[in-house]
């Protein structure tokens, strides 16, 4: 018998099909709000298997988790437009693609890129309260384009006090959030949508085709999607 790569994962997992993912989360997620756990979906078992060899590399939670406290996401998103000021004044980025101005509506996560139901999908069981800790627990990011784990987390809480965001879906290579206020208006969509392209610019520039066509998407958007290769 092949052995489990995932026996001995550091946080509990529950194997369950990809056909209803989504409602077996937030089913789990009301159990675990009393608690005191976070459930998070981590992908099929390559995914979860790429997430364990993050565990290789020497990492502090603590000292992690107080950069992401100490970290002003206003500011964050200042800096990233000013290193990139050339490029993000090109016009394209207001044009509008019909194509992706579709609200999302659904995660990603328990379908293949054809859209069929993956037959394995893993939730794991994180030991916190706070959904936006989720990135430093599994130790996300800080490779190629991909932000560091405690700016995961600066953004996750700035998201969840203004749009009521909860990450629901952390894989090897996306981020997905549940979102209970999308955007109030057009100015805050847009404002929004700026954020998301500074924070993971493939959603835009392999995804929808331009800032504002994201905005159009985020306008009524209860679920967010972001990826980073």
């Amino acid at each position: 018998m092949p052995e489990d790569t995932l026996a001995d994962y550091p946080f509990p997992l529950t194997r369950l099909s990809g056909d209803h993912i989504e409602s077996d989360l937030l089913r789990i997620r009301s159990v675990g709000a009393s608690l005191g756990t976070i459930p998070v979906i981590i992908g099929d078992r390559e995914s979860a298997e790429r997430l364990i060899e993050l565990w290789d590399e020497p990492f502090d939670h603590d000292a992690e988790l107080a950069r992401s406290s100490e970290l002003s996401p206003e500011q964050w998103f200042a800096d990233r437009r000013q290193e990139e000021d050339e490029y993000l004044l090109d016009a394209s980025q207001d044009e509008i693609h019909p194509d992706g101005t579709a609200p999302m509506t659904h995660l990603t996560i328990g379908s293949d890129h054809r859209g069929r139901p993956k037959s394995e999908v893993f939730i794991a069981t994180i030991p916190t309260a706070d959904s936006s800790a989720v990135p430093i627990f599994l130790r996300f990011g800080d490779w190629n384009a991909c932000p560091s784990p405690h700016v995961h987390t600066a953004m996750a809480r700035y998201w969840r006090d203004r749009f009521g965001a909860e990450i629901a879906t952390l894989s090897s290579d996306v981020i997905e959030f549940t979102v209970a206020r999308p955007p109030a208006d057009d100015t805050q969509a847009l404002e929004l949508a700026w954020q998301q392209y500074l924070y993971c610019s493939d959603i835009v520039d392999q995804g929808v085709g331009s800032v504002a066509t994201l905005a159009k998407a985020l306008r009524h958007s209860t679920r967010w999607y972001f990826w980073w290769d």
